[in-house]
């Protein structure tokens, strides 16, 4: 499980918000943060990148623990 909605929830952005930052829809954002689709890595560091844009100090590993 991914922690994506609560540091997007910290940041202040809405799915769409995010989506536009790093070039998905928001049923793209809203499908990532259900678990519904995966995440790539490219994806992933985009997510990252732009909630640390929006003051959200955040590493890869807190958004997307390691699944053990």
């Amino acid at each position: 499980m991914n922690h994506i909605a609560r540091y997007r929830k910290t940041a202040n952005l809405t799915q769409k918000a995010l989506g536009q930052c790093i070039g998905v829809s928001q049923g793209a954002v809203g499908n990532y943060e259900l678990g519904q689709r995966s995440v790539d890595l490219n994806t992933g560091w985009k997510i990252i990148n732009a909630l640390n844009l929006h003051n959200v100090k955040c590493k890869f590993c807190d958004v997307f623990p390691n699944p053990k």
